[in-house]
């Protein structure tokens, strides 16, 4: 992942600079060290965009069956090295001993973690050109401008699901479970901190996140902010873009 979004960051530096800015500048635009900004644009003018391996590697038997392995692991993310014993052995890998193909997962940078599910529609090629503007757009935005968008909510019958209690004994304890209530709290994040906070006894819909849009965050708006929310349906109801670009501001 830090590999991932390094690599993410290094593009957008090489492309500032590409686009007249100093090394400095785009290390400030994009919240890097400048001494790093000023190694990649130097390694990109030899050409040497990619970045270098870091550490030293050791031979290894496995280092035949690599590509394989590695291959393996990154199409079956739902499972460890060590569960990929059946493919292991038709490569004639030792898969009595687990710990080995851990090593080369562990080499190729492939660790054991918990998943970020996302939805599969990302790996479209539609969204990703899509995903890939969005980013690539981001280089002039003014940090101080941006207003980002989002709701959380909360239910009364939310309780936990396990507790302690006498040994032989049910653990037994009062839910709110029949006369529950959902309560929608929404807000908006600044550079400077929370602003316009709103909370609506209910879930969500389009036509409450308009009126939340037009009586509470656009007083709260100025000329040249650009407001960012996600993709749930309220947030695309009819005159939510009109009212935000009303006071100057601009919808993301």
């Amino acid at each position: 992942m830090g590999r991932a979004l390094s690599g993410d960051l290094r593009s957008r530096v090489l492309k500032a600079s590409d686009e007249g800015m100093s090394a400095r500048q785009a290390a400030a635009r994009l919240g890097v060290g400048a001494s790093s900004a000023i190694r990649w644009i130097a390694r990109a003018k030899i050409g040497e965009l990619a970045p270098r391996p870091q550490g030293r590697r050791r031979a290894s038997s496995l280092d035949a069956h690599e590509a394989f392995i590695v291959g393996l692991i990154e199409e079956r993310q739902d499972n460890h090295a060590e569960r990929d014993g059946g493919a292991a052995r038709r490569r004639a890998i030792s898969a009595d001993q687990p710990q080995r193909l851990e090593r080369l997962a562990s080499r190729s940078r492939l660790d054991i973690q918990k998943k970020s599910a996302h939805a599969l529609e990302q790996g479209r090629l539609d969204i990703l050109k899509r995903r890939r503007d969005w980013f690539d757009g981001q280089l002039d935005l003014d940090p101080a401008k941006l207003v980002f968008i989002d709701e959380t909510g909360l239910s009364t019958k939310m309780a936990r699901l396990r507790g302690r209690a006498p040994r032989g004994e049910r653990c037994r304890a009062g839910v709110p479970h029949g006369h529950w209530k959902t309560t929608t709290v929404t807000g908006a994040l600044r550079l400077t901190g929370m602003t316009a906070p709103f909370i609506y006894d209910g879930a969500m819909n389009g036509n409450v996140f308009l009126a939340y849009v037009e009586q509470v965050l656009v007083p709260t708006l100025s000329e040249g902010d650009v407001v960012v929310m996600d993709n749930l349906p309220a947030h695309k109801a009819a005159g939510v873009r009109d009212a935000i670009e009303a006071a100057g501001a601009s919808l993301l």
